[in-house]
């Protein structure tokens, strides 16, 4: 009977290990001469993305290298002003009239909101764009 019950318990245990949530891990690379970063901020939720541009004008990617994208991310760019923004997700490209793009009061920042559901399937990298219009 003992032995019943340690192999239940062990099925149970390895049973719900299955269904943990894997955090998703990202590599992103700053994709311009001019200095600049793309940083992940890890345990966000939604998940946030910080580019920091000094010129203003910059490219990047963010790739997905295991897990699955989070339902929401924001990009959040740290600029004077956005003159435009693009983002391309395999053969389908968005930029900032059809994004959600919003700057917080006082914030110093652009969020661009971003609804991964809108994604190409099988998405693994995201390429971005930005112009700041007083660069």
């Amino acid at each position: 009977m003992k032995s019943v019950v340690v192999l239940f318990s062990l099925l149970l245990l390895f049973g719900c290990a299955t269904n943990l949530v894997v955090e998703p891990v990202f590599k992103t690379r700053y994709l311009h001469s001019q200095p600049g970063t793309i940083t992940h901020l890890p345990a966000s939720n939604p998940s946030v993305f910080t580019v920091s541009s000094p010129s203003g004008i910059g490219k990047g990617s963010i790739e997905l290298l295991e897990g699955e994208w989070p339902s929401a991310l924001i990009i959040r760019l740290h600029l004077k002003g956005l003159e435009g923004f693009t983002l391309s997700a395999n053969d389908a490209t968005f930029d900032k009239v059809v994004l959600s793009v919003n700057k917080p009061e006082s914030s110093g920042y652009y969020d661009v909101q971003l609804d991964t559901s809108f994604f190409p399937a099988k998405t693994t990298v995201i390429y971005l764009s930005w112009v700041d219009f007083y660069r």
